[in-house]
């Protein structure tokens, strides 16, 4: 008996197919790791959306060119050329600069998802 319980009869007792500690050990902490990603990319998420709406006058020709600068890395791996053009009678824009970046960004990186690829 141990603790109390009678011992399993060893037939019962599988040992080579139970997984090792070690691999529940590192399954769990993979686990772990993945929802503490997941928990700080819900904060990340959460605490941009607590930002308040600042709109202010700009250029649409200036974030265009800032916002291809952010992704011009992917834009280069996967081969794809850009151009901004751009009429220069447009009046400034008036909104959130961080709320439309974070639109252009998030069109650039579907484009680029888009594209056929090589």
């Amino acid at each position: 008996m141990t603790g109390g319980y009678p011992s399993p009869p060893s037939s019962r007792v599988k040992t080579p197919s139970s997984p090792s500690t070690t691999s529940v050990i590192s399954k769990l902490l993979a686990i772990g790791l993945s929802t503490m990603r997941g928990d700080r990319r819900v904060i990340t998420l959460w605490a941009m959306s607590l930002s308040t709406y600042a709109p202010r006058s700009f250029s649409l020709r200036q974030e265009l060119t800032t916002s291809l600068t952010l992704v011009a890395t992917p834009l280069r791996q996967h081969h794809i050329q850009t151009a901004v053009d751009i009429e220069a009678w447009l009046p400034p824009l008036y909104v959130d600069a961080q709320q439309l970046q974070q639109v252009l960004l998030n069109l650039f990186f579907n484009a680029i998802k888009a594209m056929p690829q090589d």
